[in-house]
C-alpha cells in the first residue's frame, strides 16, 4: 500500500515537478505554470462618430479615456483624461462602449484593469453622424 504524503511532502513534489518543467511548470496545467499574466486587450475596435458640429467647424482632435474592464470583459466605467469641444468627447466615449475587451489575467486569473484608451475623432478615423 502506498503511504500517504503530508501537505509538505506534497508542495514539495509540487516544486521539485515544476523545476523540471512538469506539471506544474512552464506550459504545465498545474500550479505555478501554464497561464501567462497579460493585460486587457480591445478585440473589437469601432471608430468614433464624427459630430455634425465638429465636422461643420473642421474642428477634430484626440481624446485619451481612462477604461475600466471587468474580469468578465465588460466595460466597468469610462473616463477622459482630456476632452474635445462640440461633442468630441462624448463621441470617443461612446465608440468604446461599442468596442469589446478580453480581462486581464493575473496569476491565471481575470482581473478588473484600467486602461488608456486613445480616440482620434478626424476625418479619416471616423465616420459621420
Amino acid at each position: 500500500r502506498a503511504k500517504k504524503k503530508s501537505p509538505e511532502d506534497e508542495k514539495r513534489d509540487q516544486a521539485r515537478e515544476a523545476r523540471r518543467g512538469g506539471v506544474g511548470g512552464p506550459g504545465g496545467n498545474g500550479p505555478g505554470g501554464g497561464v501567462q499574466d497579460r493585460n486587457v486587450r480591445m478585440v473589437r475596435k469601432s471608430p468614433p462618430k464624427i459630430p455634425k458640429k465638429m465636422a461643420e467647424k473642421g474642428s477634430f482632435g484626440t481624446v485619451k479615456l481612462r477604461v475600466t474592464i471587468g474580469p468578465d470583459g465588460s466595460i466597468l466605467s469610462v473616463i477622459p483624461v482630456n476632452t474635445l469641444a462640440d461633442g468630441g468627447t462624448q463621441a470617443a466615449i461612446d465608440s468604446i462602449y461599442r468596442c469589446r475587451f478580453e480581462p486581464a489575467i493575473r496569476n491565471g486569473v481575470a482581473v478588473t484593469d484600467t486602461i488608456i484608451v486613445t480616440q482620434n475623432i478626424s476625418p479619416l478615423t471616423g465616420y459621420r453622424e
